[in-house]
């Protein structure tokens, strides 16, 4: 049998990953391209690609990602890449309802690049597009992917710029970047992956090999901390402007604590300030009459504060105090049951 690199210089094959999903996913790997794609940026040229795909089981077959590398040798670590990318679409868009934008034909260019400086961008650049015409395009570019050697620092970067493209931008901040979606994704996106590892609804050879011991150190080094301040503080609208660590610690505390209000959330926020999320999450969460607030492990027998007004009354849990903010409250279990 020839190897892959080899392999897909002459023939197309197909790749089939595991779905937790209502989605069929797969990659097709091209063979050696007749006319090289030119990346709209640079206009670099790139002679293979492979296609990403989450075909419906309603029947909608919908191309999320192409993603385009410059050589041969880069070719098993470029399937390594999109096998993260379509785990990612298939988070967002399974436990967020996020899709990529319809502008864009709900797909994502993505480029490999052997050279520049390490590191990735994402963006909307004007070019020529996988048909040689100008047009513009929502891409991302990961540079000099050769000397990638740290798995979960590759992960980071890939949540980071995937963060960008499908997460609704909330700003502006002086540091570390004007917009949120970035830091976000990173932080979001690697704690649903430890999840989806803890549960075993991934593979690790679906996370370029990173295991589960290495993602949780990252998590609780970098996520658990932000939500865990939420989770035993409480926050007021006020704070999330000043602080992007605030911002994201509340849509942690929210993913954990009320996990469709933050989908419902990020898709009914009216503009891309602080306070707007803040708002479109408690509305969120009063479209519903009963929510089941899962505590997490680490919390466990602490004094924890809900996003709830006070008309809410709760089960499995004493009330301490209550202001306009939410409430403090005692923990008595694993779970806390809040209905009006």
């Amino acid at each position: 049998m020839l190897p892959l690199t080899l392999y897909a210089l002459f023939l197309q094959s197909t790749i089939t990953l595991p779905s937790n999903s209502d989605a069929k996913l797969s990659l097709k790997v091209y063979p050696l391209l007749e006319n090289s794609r030119i990346c709209p940026k640079y206009r670099w040229e790139y002679p293979f690609k492979i296609e990403a795909h989450a075909d419906k089981l309603t029947g909608e077959q919908t191309l999320r990602f192409r993603i385009y590398t410059q050589s041969n040798e880069s070719l098993e670590t470029s399937i390594s890449i999109s096998r993260v990318l379509l785990h990612l679409w298939e988070l967002a868009n399974s436990k967020l309802s996020l899709e990529h934008p319809l502008r864009f034909r709900r797909t994502i260019d993505v480029f490999l690049a052997s050279g520049g400086k390490s590191g990735a961008e994402q963006g909307i650049f004007f070019g020529p597009d996988e048909n040689g015409f100008d047009s513009t395009q929502l891409a991302i570019y990961i540079y000099d992917i050769k000397n990638l050697s740290n798995s979960i620092e590759t992960l980071r970067e890939i949540a980071h710029e995937y963060g960008h493209a499908i997460l609704p931008p909330i700003g502006t901040y002086k540091e570390p970047e004007p917009w949120s979606n970035g830091y976000l994704g990173e932080k979001l996106f690697l704690m649903m992956l430890l999840e989806a590892l803890e549960k075993k609804n991934i593979r690790t050879e679906d996370l370029l090999n990173a295991n589960q011991r290495e993602l949780e150190e990252w998590v609780k080094k970098n996520a658990f901390p932000l939500a865990n301040k939420i989770w035993r503080n409480g926050i007021e609208e006020k704070e999330l402007s000043n602080s992007m660590d605030s911002l994201i610690g509340f849509a942690l505390y929210t993913h954990e604590a009320f996990p469709r209000a933050l989908s419902r959330g990020l898709r009914i926020t009216g503009g891309a300030k602080p306070g707007d999320l803040y708002r479109a999450i408690r509305n969120a969460i009063e479209e519903r009459t009963r929510w089941e607030i899962e505590i997490p492990s680490r919390l466990a027998n602490n004094r924890i504060w809900l996003f709830l007004d006070k008309h809410w009354k709760i089960e499995g849990a004493k009330v301490i105090t209550r202001n306009k903010n939410g409430m403090l409250v005692e923990c008595k279990g694993k779970k806390i049951i809040a209905k009006k």
